[in-house]
């Protein structure tokens, strides 16, 4: 699969700095817009356990079932509790053709989407020297 490739920080979203307030509420608009303004391209949602996304994109779905094409959410803390409601959330999708994957790392992530056919031999490479080149640098 080729195309082009969005990203959320692109339009005004930074991991880097805090979320404002109702964060969630600001993460799901700017999603709409996305999908709006390329209302012909699939998507794929990658975020966080640590914060709502699992809960924002789920919602996503709902109201786009077909535009999700599969849900990546890296797994950044070890509650139960939240694994528990994040396997809750992909019980819900259970009927639709997007899959919500927690994942304990970018890699895993990036593999899955490959076999997926969702971004080639390259972009997985890509994803590995990256993550090996922040593995590397000293904090």
């Amino acid at each position: 699969m080729s195309g082009q490739i969005l990203f959320l920080r692109e339009w005004g979203i930074s991991l880097r700095r805090p979320w404002p307030r109702r964060a969630e509420a600001h993460k799901r608009d700017l999603i709409d817009r996305m999908l709006a303004l390329y209302h012909d391209m699939p998507c794929i949602l990658i975020g966080d356990s640590g914060q709502h996304d699992p809960e924002v994109y789920t919602e996503v779905v709902k109201a786009y079932p077909t535009r999700i094409k599969a849900i990546y959410i890296r797994r950044v803390d070890k509650d139960p509790q939240r694994e528990e409601a994040i396997q809750r959330l992909r019980d819900e999708l259970a009927h639709t053709d997007c899959e919500l994957v927690l994942a304990a790392d970018s890699i895993l992530i990036a593999k899955h989407a490959y076999s997926k056919g969702d971004i080639s031999a390259r972009g997985l490479q890509a994803v590995q020297r990256d993550v090996d080149a922040h593995h590397h640098d000293p904090e």
